[in-house]
C-alpha cells in the first residue's frame, strides 16, 4: 500500500506549537505527538485549515517515521477520510493531510489543552 505522502512538512509556527507541547508533556518523540494531532485533525468535522501556512519544511519527517508500524492503518483511515470528508475544495491527498495535520496540532496548541501526558490521553477519550 502506497504511502499518502512521502515527508510530512510542517511550518515554522507548527513546529513552535509542538516544542510548546513537547515540552508539556515530556514525550521525545516528534512523530508520536504529530499522530496524535493527525487523528485530532482527522476526527475535526469542522475547522480544517483553508490555507496552509507558507514555508512549509521548517520540521520534516518520512512517512516511515511518522507512521511507524501504524503505516497501514493510517494509510488507510486517511484515505478514507479524504474520499469521505473532502468537502467542497477539491485536495490533493498531500493538502489534505497536511491541512489535517496542521489543525489538529492548532487543537492541541489552544490554551489550556493540554498540560501534560495524562491530558494528552485524555483526548483519546472525548
Amino acid at each position: 500500500m502506497k504511502a499518502p505522502v512521502d515527508t510530512i512538512r510542517l511550518s515554522q509556527a507548527d513546529r513552535e506549537r509542538l516544542i510548546r507541547i513537547k515540552r508539556l508533556t515530556g514525550m521525545e518523540s516528534w512523530n508520536v505527538l504529530c499522530r496524535w494531532a493527525l487523528l485530532l485533525g482527522l476526527n475535526a468535522r469542522k475547522g480544517e485549515l483553508d490555507e496552509l501556512e507558507e514555508g512549509r519544511g521548517a520540521l520534516e519527517i518520512k512517512w516511515d517515521t511518522f507512521a511507524g508500524a501504524h503505516s497501514r492503518i493510517l494509510t488507510q483511515l486517511i484515505e478514507w477520510c479524504y474520499h469521505t470528508r473532502q468537502g467542497p475544495k477539491k485536495r490533493t491527498l498531500s493538502q489534505f493531510v497536511h491541512g489535517r495535520l496542521a489543525h489538529g496540532i492548532l487543537i492541541l496548541s489552544k490554551p489550556g489543552a493540554v498540560q501534560n501526558a495524562a491530558s494528552l490521553a485524555k483526548f483519546a477519550t472525548r
